[in-house]
Formats: structure tokens, sequence, C-alpha cells
């Protein structure tokens, strides 16, 4: 004991050591003791064993937690040695010495030093240089090579790089799409072969098809490639092409036929500018696909072809099991007549419809759309909210600012009242203005000046009129 401080006592191998726990506790209480914060209160022979929790421990453990372990370490009968401090080490015997194992000295490396500036030397030699030097160099070599100068190296170390897909592949297909003339014509006509995907495609995209003839050579075998994306980059170039339209769509249809190229096909059909009838001719088997991907990608080919008998087409999808479909269906339908609305109804059900659903109001007609905005907007995050208010405020009907203004008064989120105060004046009723006028004591100076601004706009509105 310290000055009537109380401890624990235990002399192991003739040293003396003494904990003091009650220490420990004021010291994480940030009470006064004689013991230092940074260190335990552990003492060895009656000195201050400067015993510390290891620097790159974050956060710090209390004092008492490691008081504790150090209570369960010393209070066993057979220490571990490899676990007690260097400061504790004197309680140790020689043989539990040797068991510790010597401390690992982290030697210094000094960087590598690597030659720097653009390589000076002859195409062979820097070809040369680059395979004698340490593979982890390559890169910072073949940044120094100029394609001037050496220009068969780096045509030779960009196709390593990507063909290897590791360090460099990134910086060497950067340096492939922003280097076009450092290939020849057959340079790129090889690469068409080449079994990289990068590679392949880069080819497609930078191959001369100046003729007819040329195209159809080197490029209609590439269509069935095994990769999708090679076959998107073929058919882009196809539609881009000289090429009348026809034979662009002949070209393309066979595909229809490989279940691999299948939706790859669609997409690019349903970019290619045919006649409604003749699309709707092409695509109308796939919107009853059981694979959602060739569904969407027929309904994308197929909207806003402004012909009443493909809208009729996507109308007849509305049922679909798919909510990707239904989504899709909700984009690009162009209107939405009576028959939509018990349609509506069932979609407000599923919340991952509901923003596109409330998108797809704005061209509905022929319908009561407020229960089912009001359905969609019950119990939502603030930002779809909005969003319904929007489309109530273009009804512009009493009760869809009866709904808007109770949204004004009672909803909790400022950002939603200020939104409800902004759109109630966009809607233009005066039945908005008994709300707008009720808002005068609300917290939020951005509501209050958002009713102000909106009364103003419906009085101007109604003394014009």
């Amino acid at each position: 004991m310290i000055s009537n401080r109380k401890s624990l006592i235990r002399t192991i191998n003739g040293q003396k050591v003494e904990i003091f726990p009650l220490e420990a506790a004021r010291l994480d209480f940030g009470l006064g003791t004689v013991f230092p914060a940074a260190h335990l209160p552990i003492n060895l022979n009656n000195v201050n064993a400067c015993v510390r929790s290891h620097r790159s421990i974050r956060p710090l453990p209390l004092h008492t937690d490691m008081i504790a372990s150090m209570i369960l370490l010393l209070g066993c009968e057979n220490v571990n040695p490899i676990e007690v401090p260097n400061t504790l080490h004197k309680i140790l015997t020689k043989e539990q010495l040797a068991e510790i194992p010597s401390p690992q000295i982290h030697q210094m490396f000094q960087p590598e030093v690597l030659e720097q500036g653009q390589f000076t030397i002859t195409d062979a030699e820097a070809r040369e240089y680059i395979l004698e030097a340490p593979p982890h160099t390559w890169l910072h070599h073949a940044k120094r090579l100029s394609a001037e100068l050496q220009p068969n190296t780096l045509r030779w170390i960009l196709f390593e790089f990507i063909e290897n897909d590791g360090l460099g592949c990134r910086w060497a297909t950067e340096q492939l799409h922003a280097s076009r003339d450092l290939y020849s014509s057959v340079h790129i006509e090889e690469a068409l072969s080449n079994p990289n995907t990068i590679i392949r495609s880069w080819a497609v995209l930078n191959v001369d098809l100046g003729s007819e003839k040329r195209l159809l050579k080197l490029i209609k075998p590439l269509r069935y490639d095994a990769e999708p994306l090679i076959t998107h980059k073929v058919f882009t170039r196809i539609r881009q092409s000289s090429l009348h339209i026809d034979k662009k769509c002949d070209l393309i249809l066979p595909l229809l036929e490989s279940k691999a190229h299948r939706d790859v096909a669609i997409i690019h059909l349903g970019h290619l500018r045919l006649k409604p009838e003749r699309k709707l001719e092409i695509l109308a088997p796939f919107l009853k696909s059981s694979n959602p991907n060739e569904v969407i990608s027929s309904i994308r080919g197929l909207r806003d072809s402004g012909c009443e008998k493909t809208e009729q087409a996507l109308i007849e999808c509305i049922d679909h099991e798919f909510r990707s479909v239904l989504r899709c269906l909700l984009q690009s339908i162009a209107s939405f007549g009576p028959w939509f609305e018990q349609h509506s109804q069932r979609l407000s059900k599923h919340s991952e419809l509901h923003a596109d659903l409330l998108r797809a109001m704005s061209r509905s007609h022929g319908f009561n759309q407020i229960p089912t905005i009001k359905a969609i907007m019950k119990d939502q995050r603030n930002t779809l909210i909005v969003r319904g208010i929007v489309a109530l405020s273009k009804l512009h009907s009493v009760e869809a600012v009866n709904l808007i203004g109770d949204y004004l008064l009672n909803h909790d989120s400022r950002y939603v009242r200020r939104n409800a105060a902004e759109y109630l004046g966009e809607s233009g009723r005066i039945a908005a203005l008994a709300f707008l006028h009720r808002v005068g004591d609300d917290i939020s100076n951005g509501v209050r000046n958002s009713a102000r601004i909106a009364i103003g706009k419906i009085n101007k509105t109604y003394m014009e009129n």
C-alpha cells in the first residue's frame, strides 16, 4: 500500500509487483492520483513500472480494463513471458527471457531509382531494354516511349498490357483509344481477330469501312462474336454506315434466331428508323418473351412511334408479371386513358413503381387520378410526397387543392410544406388561398415566403382575368 491506497501485491521471482485497481478507476474518472494518466498504476519494487497501452491502439482502452488484464496475467501460476510488458521483464527468469522472440528490425529500403525522361534510343533498342527490365517497371518505361521514335515498341507494349490484364491495362486501354494514328489499317484489321475483347472492340470501332463491300467483308462475320459487347459495336458501325436501311435491317435480323445475341439485335432494330408497321411486325413477338430484358428492349424500340397499333400493342402488356417491364411501360406508353384507372390502383401497391406511376399521371386523362396519387403518397419519403404534390397541382381540381393544403398545414417536414405552398400557387385555384393565408405563423421562413409568393401569383392571375 502507498499512503493508505488499496493495492494487490505479488512477489514473482523475488520481484515485488504492486497493482492499484482503485487508482485505475480514479484515472478513468479524471480524479486526482499520484500516477500519471499515460501509465497504469503498477509499481515494480516500489517504483512506477511505466506500463502503458500500445501507442497504435485506438481508441485507448480504460485503465480499469487494462489493470484487470494485468491481474489475470500476473495472477496465474505460470506467467506467459511473451505477454509480459517490457518494463516488467525483471520478474522473468533467464529461461523465460529466452522464450521471448527477438524483436523484428524493419530495415529501411531505399526506393528503386528508375531512369526518367523520354527514350532517345532506336525502336529495337527500346524493346530490348524493356524486355530486360523487371516486369514491375514496364509501365514506367512504357510511358517513356514515343510514337515517333519507337512506334513498334509502343504498339507491342499496349497490346501486351491489355492482353495480360494486369498492371498497365487501364493506361494501355486509354492510350489505345487516344492513339488511332499509331496503327495502320493492316494493324487494325488484324486486331479484329484478337482474342482479347478490349482489343477486338477497339478494332471494330476504328476499322476503315470505306465501301459496302469492305464492310461486309470485315464486319459481317463479327456479328456472331461470343462477346455481346462486340456484337453491340458491330451493329453500331452498321447503323452508322451509308447502307440502305433495309440492308442494315437484313444484317441484324438473322441474329433474332440466336438466343445469345437476340437482346442485342432487338436493341439495334429498335434504333433503326423503320416504318412503324414494319418495326412492330419484327418486334411484336418479343413483347411476349419469357425473358424480361427482351421485352424491355422491344418496348423501348417501339415507343414514340406515333402509331396507334403500336401503342395498343404496348398497352396490352400492362398486366406483365415483371415489375421491370411494368416500369418500362409506364415510361413508354404515350397516353393513359380511362382504361388505366383500374391498373393504376393495382400498380400503386408496388413501391418500386411509384415514381414512374406519378410521371404517368401527367399523361393520363378521362378518370379520377386522385385516389391513385393519394395512395402513392401515403407514408412515403418526402421526395416522393413532393412528386405527388406536383402531380396533384396539375389536376386543377378542388379535391387536389384540399389534399395539397392538408400537407401544407399538417406535415412535419418544412421541405414538404414549402413545396406544398409553391405548388398551391402553381394550381392557380382561388380555393388554395384559404390554406396559404393560414401559414403566417409557420416556424419556417421558407414556408412563409413561399406562401406569400403563391398568394401573389394567384391574385395576379385573377386580377388579369
